[in-house]
């Protein structure tokens, strides 16, 4: 029997933005992602809830029904990477091939890794590898499809401690970030977002590594490192008035955060079970240590 959680995500459609709950509802543990807390910077996190408070509150004066999810203070974070992300699901991160996000049967995986490699008598090792890529290409194609309507399926635990002792080696070996403030803004997408500059590179180095790492993970990736305070849910499109208002509290915060930075010691690898809240279970991984959990 599958175990199964109700995960519920805002998404912007034809300038509303609507309530949608996954369905089928997801496996339990599908969704896992690492995370550099607030933790360490609670001043930090009282002035960024403080913002997200303000903010909700202008745009439920502006917006009668308007309905807003405001992330707890002790949830704040920074998103560095998804082993499995809510809208591209992977049980098997750790594996090159691997099944996706769903359950295929052993007829689908037949002739896959079993060490035999094509006969290519003669060709250059150039046309090895060209031949070699399209290869790969077809059959990732070919997984696709056969994913396409397939069940969804729950990690094994095999799958996440293995998970858990590969993140916890890489998060090890990372250097901690000492992370700038950019500014507050309202995204298109109804998010209320602090984006960061990270002058020495440390996460988009880790952020390399673990792809590299983890060749089966979610292809859904941040491409800025920024944290998430407030999700308009449900809401009519908003009056531009109501819309330039809002930027120009964002500037007034964003002069009130300048000079503030985001550092931790270490990073949180959380289960997730509720949509950008990492309300779930979390595993503490130390940067620069010997990789332990705990």
């Amino acid at each position: 029997m599958v175990r199964t959680s109700t995960y519920v995500c805002g998404i912007l459609c034809c300038s509303v933005v609507v309530l949608m709950q996954v369905t089928p509802p997801m496996p339990v543990d599908a969704v896992r992602l690492l995370v550099l807390p607030y933790e360490e910077c609670p001043s930090l996190a009282a002035t960024a809830a403080a913002a997200a408070a303000d903010i909700a509150k202008l745009l439920s004066s502006g917006v009668p029904g308007i309905k807003i999810f405001l992330n707890a203070r002790a949830n704040l974070h920074c998103t560095i990477f998804h082993t499995s992300h809510p809208s591209d699901l992977r049980p098997a991160s750790t594996t090159v091939a691997g099944d996706g996000h769903a359950v295929t049967s052993s007829s689908d995986r037949s002739g896959q890794g079993q060490g035999k490699a094509p006969s290519h008598a003669g060709s250059s090792t150039e046309q090895h590898s060209q031949l070699s890529q399209q290869q790969q290409q077809q059959q990732q194609q070919q997984q696709q499809q056969q994913l396409q309507g397939a069940p969804l399926r729950t990690a094994t635990d095999f799958e996440l401690q293995r998970e858990n002792d590969i993140m916890a080696r890489c998060v090890a070996a990372a250097q901690p970030p000492r992370l700038k403030f950019e500014r507050l803004v309202l995204a298109p997408s109804g998010v209320l977002l602090m984006t960061w500059t990270d002058p020495d590179g440390h996460i988009p180095a880790l952020r390399s590594r673990l792809r590299e790492t983890f060749p089966n993970a979610s292809a859904r990736q941040a491409k800025i490192i920024h944290s998430s305070l407030l999700r308009i849910v449900m809401s009519p499109q908003l009056p531009p008035p109501l819309v330039q208002a809002i930027q120009e509290r964002c500037d007034e915060w964003s002069r009130k955060l300048a000079g503030k930075t985001l550092t931790g010691s270490f990073l949180w690898w959380v289960r997730e079970h509720e949509f950008s809240t990492i309300n779930g279970e979390r595993f503490a991984m130390k940067m620069g240590s010997t990789g332990e959990a705990h």
